[in-house]
């Protein structure tokens, strides 16, 4: 996988074409996100991130957010998208 790309603080309304962009202009391959500074994550945000997910894993990748900050986990809880974060190496 490579290296994470980096989340903003804010993935609301407004983030949402941005993120998808972001992600879109990466390789094609596997996507590895970097959610330590993500403080507010609202709905437009998480279905671009589910669907990226979805795509991305029917098609043999691997998507994961890593490193994920308490407000991220947490907002992801509540939407039952947990599925959406990488387990940490043991």
């Amino acid at each position: 996988m490579t290296a994470p790309l980096p989340l903003p603080e804010r993935l609301d309304s407004d983030a949402a074409p941005l993120l998808l962009r972001m992600v879109t202009s990466c390789d094609k391959g596997d996507i590895n996100l970097d959610g330590q500074a993500v403080r507010h994550l609202g709905g437009l945000c998480l279905q671009v991130l589910l669907a990226l997910f979805q795509d991305r894993t029917a098609r043999g990748y691997t998507f994961a957010i890593s490193t994920p900050s308490h407000a991220l986990r947490s907002t992801l809880a509540i939407f039952d998208a947990t599925h959406l974060l990488k387990i940490a190496d043991v």
